[in-house]
This record gives structure tokens, sequence and C-alpha cells, in this order.
């Protein structure tokens, strides 16, 4: 399969603050990974490597595709919050097949600050397909979500990765992993595992307790 992103001993530091230490994995055409760890650990720099906002200390990351062929889903939106902006708006696309496929039809005429997180995050995840991206990137997009909307998105992300888009996303909800995601990468300040889920669950518990509850739900993917 086809290797999308190739990071090799990849380190970034503030000054002299560490934030990443000999980073280096690779993401294939249509995976779908899942980026966990503690708090502080690196998640959201690492992304912004990624995405080419920050460029790294030491190392090397190597993209098979362009840029503009990613798409970026950040965890909240920053909007003044007088801006009188709609839906419809904010997409200017009348691209009805992506508005279907979200499903946001009923949206468009409503101003994008009076929504929910979740909704809001749909709309989100609209505004990056309309580049028709071949990878998307998304940064914690489900906290602050009611859980009626995380399982809605997290349907739409499963949808889109069977339709050949490569997801990579950075959470914290680690019970929702063996279900959703073809691998993990979990890093604090280092790659502490790297693998799929069924592979991991174990250094999963030691990083955030025995509370990690493991439930791989066999035959939903395969490479």
């Amino acid at each position: 399969m086809k290797s999308l992103i190739s990071v090799s001993a990849l380190s970034f530091s503030y000054d002299r603050n560490m934030i990443l230490e000999d980073i280096s994995f690779n993401i294939q055409e249509n995976d779908f990974v899942a980026i966990i760890g503690p708090n502080g650990s690196g998640k959201t720099t690492l992304i912004r490597i990624l995405l080419g906002f920050l460029t790294p200390t030491k190392g090397s990351i190597w993209l098979s595709i362009p840029r503009n062929e990613i798409g970026y889903v950040p965890q909240r939106y920053t909007l003044d919050k007088n801006f009188p902006g709609t839906v419809e708006e904010i997409l200017s696309s009348e691209n009805l097949k992506i508005i279907e496929e979200v499903g946001i039809e009923n949206l468009l005429k409503k101003k994008f600050i009076s929504l929910s997180g979740g909704q809001q995050q749909l709309v989100l995840i609209a505004l990056a397909l309309q580049q028709n991206p071949r990878l998307i990137v998304l940064d914690e997009p489900t906290a602050g979500v009611d859980v009626q909307a995380q399982q809605s998105f997290y349907e739409l992300l499963k949808k889109l990765n069977k339709q050949g888009i490569t997801i990579v996303l950075v959470t914290h909800e680690v019970g929702v992993i063996p279900s959703l995601v073809k691998k993990v990468l979990c890093i604090n300040h280092r790659i502490c595992c790297f693998g799929k889920p069924e592979e991991v669950p174990q250094l999963l518990k030691q990083m955030y307790g025995q509370h990690f509850v493991h439930h791989h739900h066999k035959g939903e993917y395969h490479d």
C-alpha cells in the first residue's frame, strides 16, 4: 500500500524545551490513525508539523501528496461572536453531494455561531471535503461535543474512510478507538506505541490507567 506520510527521526523544541523527540512512523493510503497521549505530550505540535505550520528542529517529514490535498478540521473554528455568516455562506458552495453526505441540508440558512458544537464540526468536515482531500487531519474534533453528536461524527469518519480518504484523528476518546480506527499512534514526547488497536491495549492501560476498556470489533476493518 502506498505511503502518504513518512516521518523519520523527527524532533521539535521551543527554545530548549523539547516537545517531540525522535519520532518515526509511516501513514499509508486509506489508513485511519488515532493519535493519542496525555495533555502536553506533543500531539497538536505533531499535527502542526504534518500540516506545514511548523518546521522540525531535527529529522524529516515526507509527503507523497501536495498539502492542498490535505483537509484540516481544528478543535475549534474561531469566529467573532457577532459574525453574521450562515453555513451556506461559510461553505460558499453549491456542492449538494457533500452537503447531503455530511447531513447538514437543514443547517444551510442558520448562522454558524448559533449551531451546537457537533453541528459546527459537521460544517467544518464539509468545508474540508470541498477541496477533494486525499487526507483529512482532525485535532480533537469532538471535544465538548455531546455523546450522540460524537457517535454521528464518528460514523461519518468511518464512511469517508471506506470511500478511500485517509484520516488522522487526534483524540482523547480512547474508549472508541478499538471500533473506530485501524492504527493507534501513542505519543508522550516520544512514541510509546504504534500499531493496530488490538496490539496496544496493555500500553494504553499503562498510560491511561485500568479504566481503559478494550472493545475491539473484529472484521470491521481490513488492511
